[in-house]
């Protein structure tokens, strides 16, 4: 396991460290493989919490084996109202029994859609760790924006306030550059990717195609959420995971 790595052991997978709300991804460590659930539409997240807390259970998985969230916003916040989304949302964490202890481990992206965006925060999706014989790697990327980890806000936004097509396409390129190191912390690369995941509400077709070329087959796609990243002033974010398989969910 890579040095960046620090392990989650109770839940099955490793981390690479990021901010206090969400690592920068996570990996399954040997023996275990992921399982990635989608509700059929976004679940407020209280209630979401307590349907994974089941389903896990059910599946003889405890709550720590959850290893990544996909969250949805009614709209986009400012900074400090993404601070403070950020602290009732571990502290809802740790309530619904995830052991965290400081800064969380779980993966997460977090966006807007531009239609039928939920009334409060909810959950998309959300993956877990099972265990497993299969040796293929399983690993979720977090969701990365134009805005590299820990910079200065706004200033460090790349090409702040452009969106123009040149501007947007440069945005997703340094965007794919930064989950392509982040892909090498965790020990994997395209060839062990899954599911893509684009979200922005400009056109970046020219980046979702860069991104079907780094596929090297190209045979999973790119999905493209009609979505704004969850923070103003950012205009395109990107999220990748390698998943032994896909559950959908009903949204009640």
């Amino acid at each position: 396991m890579s040095k960046s790595l620090m392990s989650f052991t109770p839940g099955g997978y490793a981390y690479a460290p990021g901010g206090f709300a969400y690592s920068q991804g996570v990996v399954a460590l040997p023996g275990f493989s992921m399982l990635h659930c989608r509700f059929a539409a976004p679940v407020p997240f209280a209630a979401a919490l307590a349907r994974i807390s089941r389903l896990l259970t059910d599946s003889g998985r405890p709550m720590a084996a959850l290893c990544a969230l996909e969250l949805r916003l009614p709209q986009p916040l400012n900074f400090d109202e993404f601070g403070a989304i950020n602290l009732d949302y571990v502290d809802a964490l740790v309530a619904a029994g995830v052991p965290i202890v400081g800064a969380s481990p779980i993966a997460r992206s977090t966006v807007s859609p531009l239609v039928n965006a939920p009334a409060e925060l909810s959950v998309h999706g959300f993956t877990f760790t099972l265990p497993s014989v299969d040796e293929q790697p399983c690993f979720v990327v977090s969701g990365s924006s134009e805005w590299p980890q820990d910079g200065r806000f706004p200033d460090d936004i790349h090409r702040f306030g452009e969106t123009s097509d040149a501007a947007l396409h440069d945005k997703a390129m340094w965007t794919i550059a930064a989950v392509e190191v982040r892909m090498a912390m965790l020990g994997v690369d395209w060839s062990h990717a899954t599911m893509t995941q684009s979200y922005s509400a400009h056109n970046v077709f020219p980046a979702m195609a860069a991104l079907i070329e780094r596929q090297q087959t190209g045979a999973q796609g790119v999905v493209w959420h009609l979505s704004r990243p969850p923070v103003q002033g950012w205009e395109y974010e990107m999220d990748v995971k390698g998943v032994a398989g896909v559950r959908f969910l009903s949204a009640s």
